[in-house]
């Protein structure tokens, strides 16, 4: 029995069209298209459009991961569960003498990687990405923290010669090593250059695996860890057709990354011989001394521009909208002029604080904007105000 349609497609180039479709919208109307096939075609027809609508589902799930990780990054690097300082900062406080203006490079370059994945992270919208493109750019950001890392235990145990550090690293950083064994397949893709079409799925997705040859994160370790095994890899892939990759879980693969990094901090700040030595490498001294810079204050500004610039007017119902990415789980609907002060001071103070050297915090905290707020206010959205019926109340 035969069902007609005006375009006939065999069951192969039915798969191949699906597949490499980006468009949801397109999938869809694909899918409620009428394929010919005959009845013995059925059965994989059905399986090819389950492949499809979990593809779809997939694009949705990057939204809901990309939520969660943002929120652990967050939580274990940037507030520290509750203490209201990255957790990088304690590598900086460890390694510097505030009294005499030195800055340490590898505190601040840890905290701004964190504060860069986090603020870009929680402005994109993933629900058009493609499950490789999300994850690629993603774990090389995870990477770069990763590789320093490894930089920093290279410098203080060299061609791993103490075989009690290299124990404590192999035990200690099972995530950290995970995500450069996956950098290295995405960098330097061997023989996985050769494959047809490779398809991704994330591993806890792949429920189907029969006649497929799939690398997931121990096939990576095998295959990306060195150059021994290029030749079996290359037997492997190459030149074949039904290759899937099959990425982590990211949001544990975040949750591991993060305590291993709260490790690496500790491994610092508590051994005295090991900060004194990165100490020596990583900070120089009068920083501040010969710059046109004043910390407090222009971290103060920064952000107050940073978060006012971002508030939305909504003029005519009378409302502001205070947005979840300028404060992550915290946007809001403001309705009057005192709650968008109290609301603008509390967010900005948080901003500013983390930039903050400690002893400033611990001489002159707790700390209040609200002046600061009105100031800005008043000099940069007169006009808003006064469409909106407020100007008086600031």
């Amino acid at each position: 029995m035969l069902v007609e349609t005006p375009v006939p497609l065999s069951a192969k180039s039915f798969c191949s069209a699906l597949l490499h479709k980006k468009d949801t919208a397109a999938i869809r109307a694909i899918l409620e298209g009428v394929v010919v096939c005959g009845e013995g075609l059925r059965s994989e027809i059905s399986q090819i459009i389950s492949r499809i609508n979990l593809y779809i589902k997939k694009m949705t799930d990057l939204v809901k991961i990309n939520k969660k990780c943002m929120s652990l990054i967050s939580k274990h690097l940037l507030t520290g569960n509750g203490e209201g300082k990255y957790e990088a900062c304690k590598i900086y406080e460890k390694l510097v003498d505030e009294r005499s203006n030195e800055h340490n490079c590898l505190g601040c370059q840890f905290m701004n990687l964190h504060q860069e994945i986090y603020d870009n992270f929680t402005q994109i919208n993933p629900s058009g990405f493609s499950i490789e493109f999300y994850f690629k750019t993603y774990i090389f950001w995870l990477y770069q923290n990763v590789e320093r890392i490894y930089e920093i235990f290279e410098m203080i145990n060299p061609d791993s010669r103490n075989s009690i550090l290299k124990t404590y690293f192999e035990k200690n950083f099972i995530t950290t090593k995970r995500i450069k064994r996956w950098t290295n397949f995405i960098k330097h893709p061997k023989a996985f250059k050769f494959t047809h079409h490779p398809k991704y799925f994330f591993e806890s997705d792949l429920t189907d695996r029969n006649n497929l040859i799939i690398l997931d994160a121990k096939e990576i370790e095998k295959f990306y860890s060195g150059t021994s095994k290029n030749k079996e890899l290359y037997i492997k892939i190459a030149k074949k057709e039904n290759v899937v990759v099959a990425f982590p879980n990211l949001v544990e693969l975040t949750k591991n990354f993060c305590k291993e990094f709260i490790t690496f901090t500790k491994f610092i700040c508590e051994n005295e011989i090991i900060a004194s030595a990165l100490k020596e490498e990583t900070t120089i001294a009068n920083y501040y001394g010969h710059l046109d810079y004043d910390p407090i204050q222009d971290s103060i500004g920064f952000a107050l521009n940073d978060t006012i610039e971002n508030v939305e007017w909504d003029i005519d119902n009378k409302v502001v909208f205070i947005p979840d990415q300028i404060y992550f789980g915290h946007g809001t609907k403001i309705e009057n002029a005192a709650d968008l002060v109290a609301e603008l001071d509390e967010i900005s103070t948080n901003e500013a604080i983390l930039h903050f050297p400690t002893e400033y915090i611990n001489e002159c905290g707790p700390f209040s904007f609200e002046s600061e707020v009105r100031d800005y206010l008043l000099e940069n959205k007169e006009n808003e105000l006064k469409l909106i019926g407020w100007l008086s109340e600031i």
